[in-house]
């Protein structure tokens, strides 16, 4: 079910969520009884609607409701030119169509072609926004993210910005968004700005390669070259490679004696290590620091289970 073919280290969480959404009544459904019940050779739930849609919509082919759906189905089982002829030929009977122009919208951005993506994705955005769910609708949030990347990849950042602003009011802990706010304000030279988006993004997904990336460019362009280590150390610990993480991060935290973050990611480093007692004292030198550092409460609690402290 990988709809997505591009280089970003993201977890797409909120885009499957969405479209489960649209989907859950038939798919989810569908899947919950065959990850029980059907063995791997048979028929993907995905492909098993598309089957039970495309006879549905032999004996009623005027039923967009049925097409719409069927577009959605081809979307996630990544059949792109199926997908975008059935959602334009809803298009053409309901122009206003919003799960129409949310498929076509992300087929596009799918398949590369982000600034056909644009016009579909900002007119489902003003549709969604409209609404009185607007404030937690993560098929808005889909749009949104898709739409801020699209204009990011036509080499529009500055309009990515008040796009992707919106999509963190919908859902504060999306990586996903976060991350490409921060590329957005990296595009357009605020690099600060740029850096806490960042940030937010590592919160949640303390893997993020690209973040701690965006972090590195965004250092060394403000001639920071001390945090820039940092977050190669990151980058590092990110990938899995521990010993190179230790040592960078070794190295920050003589140079920044008072920087939480670094002692937190040289804990983590030891603890890919397996060197839990050097993992715990350099946690417990991040809270010292920063006694309401989630992450380091939570990297704590952890290592000390391991150990057997309680």
């Amino acid at each position: 079910m990988n709809f997505l073919k591009d280089n970003k280290q993201l977890s797409r969480i909120i885009i499957l969520a969405g479209f489960l959404l649209l989907l859950l009544v038939g798919a989810f459904g569908v899947y919950y009884y065959n990850d029980r019940y059907v063995h791997a050779d048979d028929p993907s739930p995905i492909g098993q609607a598309i089957g039970q849609l495309e006879e549905g919509l032999k004996a009623d082919p005027q039923n967009t409701d049925l097409r719409i759906e069927l577009a959605e189905n081809y979307l996630l089982n990544g059949d792109y030119e199926n997908a975008l002829s059935e959602a334009s030929q809803v298009l053409s009977a309901v122009p206003d169509n919003d799960r129409a122009l949310l498929v076509i919208g992300v087929t596009y951005a799918s398949t590369q072609k982000p600034a056909d993506a644009i016009e579909p994705l900002k007119r489902f955005v003003a549709l969604r926004s409209a609404a009185s769910t607007a404030g937690y609708n993560i098929g808005l949030e889909t749009g949104l993210y898709y739409l801020g990347d699209s204009y990011i990849q036509v080499g529009k950042p500055e309009e990515a910005i008040p796009v992707l602003k919106q999509a963190l009011e919908i859902n504060r802990t999306s990586s996903d968004d976060s991350y490409l706010l921060g590329t957005a304000y990296a595009k357009t030279g605020q690099h600060e700005q740029a850096i806490a988006s960042f940030e937010t993004a590592v919160l949640f997904v303390p893997d993020f390669t690209d973040a701690y990336q965006g972090m590195v460019d965004s250092y060394n362009a403000m001639d920071r070259k001390d945090l820039a280590a940092y977050a190669r150390g990151m980058v590092a610990y990110s990938v899995k490679d521990y010993g190179a993480a230790v040592a960078e991060l070794e190295q920050v935290v003589i140079v920044l004696p008072d920087f939480s973050h670094s002692y937190l990611g040289l804990g983590l480093s030891y603890e890919g290590l397996g060197n839990l007692t050097a993992a715990r004292d350099s946690v417990k030198k991040a809270l010292e620091i920063d006694p309401e550092n989630f992450a380091a409460q939570q990297a704590l609690i952890r290592i000390e289970a391991t150990l057997g402290i309680n």
